[in-house]
């Protein structure tokens, strides 16, 4: 059933945005810092997290890149942000540790509504297909070795109705 339904209604999907993040994907939620309490106006702050240094230089690299690559398209007159809802892939090669899926997606839509892509990310309905894999389990199309990066691809998402029928 989930196959068919990708041949009826995703067949050829009408991309909206196709881009590349450089460098291994970091987790938003993963060696949080802990900032503690001070005097702000009089008053205590409550203590909160904040994303560690290892995602804020990634996030920094990754949204040169897609600020870059969207003023790229948006000369070829395509227009953003995205608002309309919509079916994201997201192919994540990374080195070192493995990062939880789930966790590098969140990154990946964070990054893309902040470089203007997106609109917001609440409108991501599917991440159907995303993958990640290891550096060492990927090699380029000349047989040699891939380096650490995210391709994202962003499709509209298919508003007809879908009937779901459970065997």
């Amino acid at each position: 059933l989930h196959n068919w339904w990708y041949a009826q209604t995703m067949d050829q999907p009408r991309e909206l945005f196709a881009g590349y993040i450089p460098g291994t994907i970091r987790s938003l939620k993963n060696s949080r810092r802990l900032v503690y309490p001070r005097l702000k106006g009089g008053v205590m702050t409550k203590p909160k997290f904040i994303p560690s240094k290892a995602y804020k230089k990634w996030e920094e690299q990754a949204l040169a890149s897609l600020i870059h690559q969207l003023q790229a398209r948006k000369a070829t007159g395509h227009r953003y942000p995205i608002e309309q809802p919509m079916w994201v892939k997201a192919y994540v090669v990374y080195s070192g540790n493995e990062p939880d899926l789930s966790n590098a997606l969140e990154g990946v839509a964070d990054v893309l509504q902040r470089a203007g892509i997106i609109a917001d990310d609440k409108l991501i309905r599917s991440w159907d297909g995303s993958r990640k894999r290891h550096v060492s389990e990927v090699r380029r199309s000349d047989g040699s070795p891939a380096s650490a990066g995210t391709a994202v691809w962003i499709y509209p998402f298919p508003e007809e109705d879908v009937v779901w029928e459970w065997v």
